[in-house]
């Protein structure tokens, strides 16, 4: 998958979950996937010019999405997550998605990538990860 389908697939996550009123999981949960990432091989840092171009998207999302609800939307190891390089999508954000609309608009080559230990994988086959 490339970058421009990669940055789709984020944008269609995005937009169903503004449309669904952009509620964040539970702090708890967004904590225990975020630990997960912190130690994945897939998170790395993409200084593209296009992964600075995804990064900044991010943030104004998140920016907006923090300024409708009133609160801030972060996890405990912020500063320890970057890009996922296996589905392209900026981890400080993600974290705080419900899975439904990752899973609807994730397509199966995208899941391919991701690896086993991956909470988005367990999360869909329907494993609690807390």
């Amino acid at each position: 998958m490339n970058a421009l389908e990669q940055t789709r697939t984020a944008a269609a996550i995005a937009k169903d979950w503004l449309g669904e009123g952009g509620e964040p999981v539970a702090q708890p949960l967004a904590e225990a996937r975020a630990t997960i990432c912190e130690f994945c091989p897939e998170n790395l840092r993409d200084d593209s010019w296009w992964g600075m171009i995804k990064h900044s998207a991010a943030i104004a999302f998140r920016e907006c999405l923090e300024y409708r609800l009133g609160r801030s939307i972060s996890v405990s190891n912020e500063d320890k997550l970057q890009f996922c390089c296996a589905c392209g999508c900026h981890t400080k954000l993600k974290v705080h998605v419900p899975i439904q609309h990752i899973r609807d608009h994730t397509p199966d080559a995208h899941r391919q990538r991701l690896p086993h230990s991956c909470w988005i994988i367990a999360e869909i086959n329907g494993a609690k990860i807390l």
